[in-house]
């Protein structure tokens, strides 16, 4: 193969890197994982205080949060928000809890505003958007916890037909259906994300192989994090809290990126293509010198790029 036709095989790749980089998919992901990060406490406080109907509900609830969290991380954070729930009651708990939904419903809108530049799509107004935000929140208390059951329902089968999980065909069978178990659960949400929090109409074929990729990268990246964190990161060194930041920081930015890859991949199924230049030189070429010209993408103006 020559270089001439390499380029030309890997030209719609160069395009899409194009696309990532120019809509500063790097630069959200690093916004939406401080909103990951903010967001998640107040998230994990609802779904604990809601756990508490029995000793039970709330022992299975805190060891499926934990192993769903990045190993290391996972028993200071849950443990963290288990202690300050117990210190509230009456009123002051009762606040606390819709505040804390409040709270982390703000995490849809800076998804949709995200969104919204991937897909060139206009924002919802603020009364729509707050609706979807919290509705999304309320969503989601529902489905991460069917998630997190469905992810421990192999082992159960498992033993009810008596094949031992710790050895042999059956250890090697068990890591197969979990990693399949895995990446269907992470598909069903990030398929409800890609779904219903742009501000568009939006049908299942428009959304599934976003959510199917981005599915399997979560997955693939939460097996090699534990490596990335004792060979790259190696948060030891830089003591035990700023340790912890560090590494939540770090998996929530590839969270966000894998996220905003996974609808980079809808936008491009869809007709989108790349600007010619990125968003800062658009914003100048619009505002400063009123054209577009020489930064409008290949297909601007075509009906492909309008996916509302």
């Amino acid at each position: 193969m020559n270089r001439k036709h390499f380029l030309q095989m890997s030209q719609p790749l160069r395009d899409f890197g194009a696309k990532v980089t120019n809509d500063w998919v790097p630069q959200l992901a690093s916004m939406l994982a401080y909103n990951f990060l903010t967001s998640l406490l107040p998230l994990l406080l609802v779904l604990l205080a809601l756990s508490l109907v029995s000793p039970v509900t709330e022992a299975s609830v805190r060891s499926s949060l934990i192993a769903a969290l990045p190993t290391g991380i996972g028993p200071q954070i849950v443990d963290g928000v288990q202690t300050n729930l117990r210190r509230e009651a009456g009123l002051i708990f009762i606040i606390g809890l819709l505040t804390s939904v409040f709270a982390s419903s703000r995490l849809f809108i800076t998804m949709e505003n995200c969104f919204g530049i991937i897909l060139r799509l206009k924002g919802r107004s603020a009364v729509p958007q707050n609706v979807m935000a919290v509705g999304m929140t309320l969503l989601y208390l529902a489905l991460i916890p069917l998630i997190l059951g469905a992810s421990i329902l192999p082992g159960v089968l498992f033993q009810v037909v008596g094949l031992p999980t710790h050895r042999g065909f059956g250890a090697v069978l068990a890591w197969v259906v979990g990693i399949l178990v895995g990446v269907g659960s992470a598909t069903v949400l990030f398929g409800v994300i890609f779904w219903l929090v742009p501000n568009r109409r939006a049908h299942f074929q428009e959304v599934w192989k976003g959510a199917l990729i981005a599915g399997g990268l979560l997955v693939f990246y939460e097996l090699l994090f534990p490596l990335y964190t004792t060979a790259l990161l190696r948060p030891e060194h830089y003591g035990s809290m700023i340790g912890l930041l560090v590494v939540a920081l770090a998996f929530f930015y590839y969270l966000a990126f894998i996220l905003l890859l996974g609808m980079e991949v809808n936008s491009w199924f869809g007709g989108q293509r790349e600007t010619a230049g990125d968003l800062a030189t658009l914003i100048n070429e619009a505002q400063v010198h009123q054209t577009v010209r020489g930064v409008a993408g290949p297909t601007a103006g075509k009906r492909s790029e309008n996916l509302e």
